[in-house]
């Protein structure tokens, strides 16, 4: 029980860092665009 509670806890930070990682991705892309332009 309590290593599932670790596992998600853990999957639950992966997660996190997907996202934080595609939204960096999103403004990079952004800011690349606008300075084409």
């Amino acid at each position: 029980m309590y290593i599932h509670i670790a596992l998600n806890h853990y999957s639950a930070k992966i997660q996190k860092v997907i996202l934080g990682k595609e939204e960096l991705m999103i403004l990079l892309h952004r800011r690349f665009l606008s300075n084409v332009k």
